[in-house]
């Protein structure tokens, strides 16, 4: 028997600002709030006129298999695939065919210590990796053939770089202090060579050093960026030369409370064990928070957050400024990438088992007849209404 649960529903209270002001984190703002109900509903985006496409990605041998896709890129009817759990990126056909696999351990040319984040660099078309273990970003070309790396003065987690060739580095609250000021930040631009560097957000005193490992919490389009907060209910953009405060989430009577974050201020940053303790907390209540997964494109917005123990999504369209949330059903998938029309989330074989047969049935059966639980993860293209 299937168990109840809450969705959101996100009524059409849309307050815009569209003032340029700029406040002391060098952020400007130009907020949409969206204003945020609750009820009972699974979240339901698909066009139901369009089947969902599979691509099943090739698993030859222990060398193309995939423990976790952190992040996809489509790129030359190619699939770009980052494994943060395997610290390995794999190049796939569009089809799913394996094609080859990068994984070098260690400190030399061409070699990492924990791939964090990949982008294709829009200038030149070539692939970078982001190493947060030894602080560096390698540079190859399109078959992964090394032939350059830039060292980083800084710890980040993701990064963006403009078609000008400028990146945005996003540190995810780890400290970072610069030259001018004792505070560290957020957000790091820097030219191509990472020198002339610029600040943006100041990281809060009771989160620094707080890494909360939220799925795509930082997420490029073709040229521009998004972002969320761990413990934020905003979400922030890139664009151009500007990081602007551009969307408030307003979950009412289910925001967090103050009450759930104050105790963080009051603990050393270096005790890490209480203040993990304090999120614990704060997971097992039914306040909405922790946004996450979030893509923009022209035309929507798609977020996800906690309640309840429960994942939920949110999908904005901005042509219309119509809204459909709820709750994560359980063949929708992670979302990864996302287009104007069209969402990829993926699916894994090992989670199947345990999808109730009266969920989905036909596509449940479908997917349980081509493949293993332990087969490569399954990358489910979804047509959005």
């Amino acid at each position: 028997m299937r168990r109840t649960v809450f969705v959101l529903i996100i009524s059409a209270l849309i307050s815009c600002k569209n003032n340029s002001k700029e406040n002391t984190s060098g952020v400007k703002e130009s907020i949409s709030t969206i204003e945020v109900l609750v009820s009972q509903n699974d979240l339901q985006i698909a066009n139901k006129n369009v089947e969902p496409n599979y691509i099943f990605l090739e698993q030859r041998d222990k060398n193309s298999a995939i423990a976790d896709i952190s992040k996809l890129i489509y790129f030359d009817d190619k699939i770009i695939i980052l494994d943060k759990q395997s610290n390995k990126v794999f190049l796939f056909d569009n089809s799913g065919n394996f094609i080859s696999e990068i994984g070098r351990a260690g400190k030399g040319p061409g070699e990492f210590l924990r791939v964090s984040d990949i982008l294709i660099s829009k200038p030149d078309s070539c692939i970078e990796l982001l190493d947060a273990g030894s602080q560096k970003i390698l540079r190859m070309d399109k078959q992964f053939n090394y032939f350059t790396s830039i060292n980083l003065p800084f710890f980040c987690q993701n990064f963006h770089k403009s078609i000008q060739g400028e990146y945005w580095f996003f540190t995810n609250n780890q400290a970072n202090t610069s030259k001018d000021t004792k505070e560290s930040f957020n957000i790091i631009k820097a030219d191509e060579n990472v020198e002339n560097l610029s600040f943006f957000i100041p990281i809060q005193e009771h989160m620094k050093d707080l890494v909360i490992a939220t799925p795509y919490s930082f997420t490029n389009s073709v040229n521009a960026s998004i972002f969320a907060l761990p413990l934020e209910n905003t979400l922030y953009s890139i664009h151009n030369d500007t990081v602007t405060r551009k969307y408030v989430i307003d979950f009412g009577e289910n925001n967090l409370p103050l009450k759930y974050i104050e105790p963080l201020k009051k603990i050393e940053t270096t005790n890490f064990p209480e203040r993990f303790n304090i999120l614990n907390q704060i997971n097992k209540t039914d306040y909405a928070y922790m946004i996450h997964s979030v893509f923009e494109t022209d035309h929507h917005v798609y977020f996800q957050f906690q309640r309840d123990k429960k994942v939920y999504g949110t999908l904005l369209n901005k042509d219309d400024w119509q809204y459909k949330t709820g709750i994560i059903p359980p063949l929708f998938g992670q979302p990864v990438y996302f287009t104007n029309n069209q969402i990829s989330t993926v699916i894994y074989p090992h989670n199947l088992s345990g999808v109730a047969s009266d969920s989905s049935k036909g596509e449940l059966e479908l997917l349980l007849s081509k493949v293993r639980e332990n087969d490569n993860p399954i990358i489910k293209q979804i047509m959005i209404e």
